[in-house]
């Protein structure tokens, strides 16, 4: 996150709060005159006289022949140029791993890691890890919403290995467990009411 605070009319400060230790850019406007160029080098060698070395003078623009004569005549190093201080989606990488899912895993175990993280998206990688799309918990939501309708009596696709895993299963014969069918689901249990309470 960045942050910019009126220091002088024509200077201010932009910092990444994030980390202090990083360069903290004085200054002025863009395509500056002598003023603001000044302006900004003076504060940052005041901030860096205090302690702060971590400021440095900058610009946001070509500086003008007089400009140039002045800073020349005194010695003193032009501020630094920035192009531009628009944000870049680099400067917010987290440098923390990345969960990801691969694309061949199931759905539920997608969602299963998006519930741990507390995320609401989730990268989709191949077996190579590379990145193939992004699944988000709206999509999800949206399928159930339009595929599935609990009045009726609907047809899940689904595989016994993922219908096991779901209700804590313990299968006494599986055959082709990670085969994808599409069927009705018929569940026999001695009490009713615990299924429910277990699986609602």
């Amino acid at each position: 996150m960045r942050n910019t605070c009126q220091v002088h009319e024509d200077c201010a400060i932009v910092t990444d709060i994030q980390d202090m230790k990083k360069k903290i850019f004085v200054i002025g406007h863009r395509n500056p005159d002598t003023d603001s160029a000044v302006s900004a080098t003076a504060y940052a060698r005041l901030k860096q006289l205090l302690g702060q070395d971590n400021c440095v003078a900058a610009r946001g623009g070509k500086v003008s022949p007089q400009t140039e004569y002045v800073f020349g005549r005194f010695a003193v190093a032009m501020p630094e140029f920035l192009p531009n201080l628009v944000p870049k989606a680099e400067h917010y990488i987290s440098s923390e791993p990345v969960t990801t899912v691969n694309e061949d895993d199931s759905l539920w175990n997608a969602l299963e890691l998006m519930r741990k993280d507390d995320s609401k998206v989730l990268p989709v990688v191949d077996g190579s890890g590379v990145y193939r799309s992004i699944l988000h918990y709206r999509g999800f939501a949206d399928y159930i919403i339009a595929n599935i309708n609990p009045r009726k009596k609907s047809a899940f696709p689904l595989s016994l290995n993922h219908l096991a895993a779901t209700i804590h299963a313990q299968p006494v014969t599986l055959f082709n467990g990670g085969e994808v069918k599409k069927s009705p689901i018929v569940v026999a249990v001695s009490y009713r009411g615990a299924f429910r309470t277990e699986y609602s």
